[in-house]
């Protein structure tokens, strides 16, 4: 393994590229040192998604949303560009673990979760804000193409059956606050609920 190579892997487990990896090549001190380079690069990358993303739903942890909204407002600030955030609450949360247990709550979180992160663009962001909250940062969305995403998001959660123990399913509801706009311009505004 050449110098050079390993001190450009050295840099770019540094700044952050966990998936860098060596060809191990034989039991020599090239293949031993092959070896902890990738060691190292995947306990760092299993440190930092333990860091940033709720293990539960496999989205991104209320802290690190929060600091790529606070990067995504910056930006737009600076370059006047459009932003929605999306918050999403999963209605009668509450009901759903006393009715059925907390493993079915679980599991609800797991697929609305799903269902949000399936259908936003990669550009944009999803994120568990609180217990049953979620918040999405939708990226050069304004507020009135985000009040469009928002719709379609509640009604595929509304029409969703989620498969729970004894061949049962049951359905939840989602309602959704919007706050957008473009630069130091925001607007915020209540766009979807549940309609009882």
């Amino acid at each position: 393994v050449r110098e050079d190579r390993i001190a450009e892997l050295k840099k770019r487990i540094a700044a952050g590229d966990y998936g860098v990896r060596l060809r191990a090549r034989g039991n020599g001190v090239e293949g031993r040192l092959a070896h902890s380079i990738n060691s190292i690069a995947e306990q760092m990358s299993e440190k930092h998604s333990a860091a940033t993303v709720d293990r539960l739903t496999l989205v991104a942890n209320r802290q690190t949303i929060l600091a790529e909204l606070f990067d995504e407002v910056e930006r737009t600030n600076r370059y006047g560009r459009p932003l929605s955030v999306a918050f999403v609450d999963i209605d009668h949360f509450k009901q759903v673990n006393d009715t059925y247990g907390h493993q079915v709550g679980d599991l609800v979180l797991r697929e609305v979760a799903g269902i949000l992160h399936e259908h936003i663009r990669a550009t944009d962001r999803i994120g568990r804000y609180g217990g049953e909250e979620f918040m999405l940062i939708l990226t050069e969305t304004e507020i009135e193409a985000a009040a469009g995403l928002a719709e379609k998001l509640r009604m595929m959660v509304m029409r969703q059956r989620i498969p729970i123990e004894g061949g049962q399913t049951i359905n939840v509801t989602i309602s959704i606050g919007l706050a957008g706009g473009t630069g130091d311009v925001v607007r915020f505004d209540t766009i979807v609920r549940d309609a009882d």
